[in-house]
Parts: C-alpha cells; structure tokens; sequence
C-alpha cells in the first residue's frame, strides 16, 4: 500500500505494535500513569466520526483485561 510514492505498510505495523504493547501494559498491570499507580479503569470515548478507533483501543485493552472496570461510551 502506496501513499505518495511511499509503502506505509511498515509504518502501520509500527502503530499496530505499539498498541499490541500498550494493551498488554495494560492487561499485564504493568502501566503506570503519572499518579505512579497502576491503570486500573479504562474509559473509551468516542465522538461522531472518532467512534471506529476508540472502539479499536478499548477492545484491544478489553478482550483479555482482568482489571478494574471498562466503560466505552458513544454518541
């Protein structure tokens, strides 16, 4: 897949990696936020045309998530 003359597939993979990290950061009880606790609930907001890749993040996070609580929410 070509954009401007250039193969973007590795940059996508790239990001898909870094989700795949994030998630498991996550999933593991390995992220730390700023508070230096652990993430223990995740919220996905999605708003009109943003819903598709806040969806995506939340269940790459939720499919195999033992934490807290999830929340997604849409309009």
């Amino acid at each position: 897949i070509n954009n401007d003359g250039k193969n973007v597939v590795p940059d996508v993979w790239q990001v898909l990696d870094k989700i795949r990290d994030f998630s498991k950061s996550v999933r593991s009880g390995a992220c730390i936020v700023a508070t230096g606790k652990v993430l223990k609930d995740v919220i996905a907001i999605g708003i009109g045309g943003s819903f598709s890749p806040s969806m995506e993040r939340f269940l790459s996070i939720h499919t195999q998530w033992d934490g807290e609580e999830k929340y997604h929410c849409t309009n």
